[in-house]
């Protein structure tokens, strides 16, 4: 991670643990998820899950539910 800022390496983690927990729990509101993995605003969680993975959390979890395993 030596190219990566802080906060970069930071919000990647914060990513990691939000997949892991829409992955485990996609019954979970949103907005405990973001607060969980450190974002108090449950929208910026959004906008920066959606850039990081292509979809939006929201849809993630929806797949969860659908396929009942990890994507």
């Amino acid at each position: 991670h030596a190219d990566q800022s802080f906060v970069e390496c930071l919000t990647a983690k914060r990513m990691q643990r939000a997949r892991e927990l829409l992955s485990a729990h996609p019954e979970l509101p949103l907005k405990a998820v973001a607060a969980h993995v450190g974002f108090e605003d449950p929208f910026y969680f959004s906008k920066v899950f959606r850039a990081a993975h292509g979809m939006p959390p929201s849809q993630y979890a929806a797949g969860r539910r659908l396929e009942g395993g990890p994507l």
